[in-house]
Protein backbone atom coordinates (compact mmCIF):
# COMPACT_ATOMS: atom_id res chain seq x y z
CA UNK A 1 0.00 0.00 0.00
CA UNK A 2 1.57 3.55 -0.72
CA UNK A 3 2.56 5.88 2.15
CA UNK A 4 -0.09 8.71 2.46
CA UNK A 5 1.41 12.18 3.18
CA UNK A 6 -0.90 14.65 4.39
CA UNK A 7 -0.02 18.47 5.05
CA UNK A 8 -1.88 21.47 6.33
CA UNK A 9 -1.18 24.99 6.09
CA UNK A 10 -3.02 28.51 7.02
CA UNK A 11 -2.93 30.77 4.40
CA UNK A 12 -2.76 34.35 4.76
CA UNK A 13 -5.71 35.48 2.48
CA UNK A 14 -9.38 35.65 2.48
CA UNK A 15 -11.73 33.16 1.06
CA UNK A 16 -12.26 35.59 -1.89
CA UNK A 17 -8.57 36.06 -2.40
CA UNK A 18 -8.18 32.66 -2.90
CA UNK A 19 -11.09 31.78 -5.21
CA UNK A 20 -9.92 34.07 -7.29
CA UNK A 21 -6.65 32.25 -8.09
CA UNK A 22 -8.69 29.28 -8.40
CA UNK A 23 -11.20 30.06 -10.87
CA UNK A 24 -8.89 32.36 -13.22
CA UNK A 25 -7.38 29.60 -15.55
CA UNK A 26 -4.59 31.96 -16.30
CA UNK A 27 -3.94 32.50 -12.83
CA UNK A 28 -2.83 28.42 -12.31
CA UNK A 29 -0.54 28.65 -15.58
CA UNK A 30 1.40 32.27 -13.91
CA UNK A 31 1.98 30.69 -10.22
CA UNK A 32 2.97 27.21 -11.64
CA UNK A 33 6.27 26.90 -9.97
CA UNK A 34 7.12 23.49 -11.69
CA UNK A 35 6.95 24.81 -14.98
CA UNK A 36 4.66 22.64 -16.30
CA UNK A 37 1.60 24.37 -16.87
CA UNK A 38 1.99 25.98 -20.42
CA UNK A 39 -1.04 28.03 -21.11
CA UNK A 40 -4.74 27.89 -20.45
CA UNK A 41 -8.08 28.30 -22.54
CA UNK A 42 -11.54 29.58 -21.46
CA UNK A 43 -13.11 32.11 -19.22
CA UNK A 44 -12.86 32.56 -15.16
CA UNK A 45 -15.57 30.20 -13.79
CA UNK A 46 -18.75 31.83 -12.33
CA UNK A 47 -20.92 29.35 -11.69
CA UNK A 48 -21.29 25.40 -11.45
CA UNK A 49 -20.77 23.89 -14.47
CA UNK A 50 -18.08 26.21 -16.08
CA UNK A 51 -14.87 24.53 -17.13
CA UNK A 52 -11.67 25.68 -18.30
CA UNK A 53 -8.48 23.60 -19.45
CA UNK A 54 -5.31 24.09 -18.37
CA UNK A 55 -2.30 23.17 -21.35
CA UNK A 56 0.56 20.70 -19.68
CA UNK A 57 4.20 20.18 -21.10
CA UNK A 58 5.04 16.68 -20.00
CA UNK A 59 8.89 16.75 -20.35
CA UNK A 60 7.98 19.38 -17.39
CA UNK A 61 6.36 17.03 -15.41
CA UNK A 62 9.18 14.39 -15.88
CA UNK A 63 11.73 17.15 -14.86
CA UNK A 64 9.40 18.43 -11.53
CA UNK A 65 9.56 14.34 -10.48
CA UNK A 66 12.91 13.98 -10.93
CA UNK A 67 14.00 17.13 -8.64
CA UNK A 68 11.45 16.36 -6.09
CA UNK A 69 12.89 12.46 -6.00
CA UNK A 70 16.30 14.40 -5.39
CA UNK A 71 15.29 16.80 -3.18
CA UNK A 72 13.85 13.79 -1.08
CA UNK A 73 17.05 11.59 -1.66
CA UNK A 74 18.98 14.91 0.24
CA UNK A 75 16.59 15.09 2.70
CA UNK A 76 16.05 11.42 3.76
CA UNK A 77 19.44 10.44 2.30
CA UNK A 78 18.11 7.12 1.28
CA UNK A 79 19.12 5.37 -2.16
CA UNK A 80 16.70 3.57 -4.05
Amino acid sequence: MAERLELQRAVAASAEEIFAVLTDPQRHVAIDSSGMLMQASGDIVTKVGDTFVVHMDREALIVAALMISESWLRVCGKCW
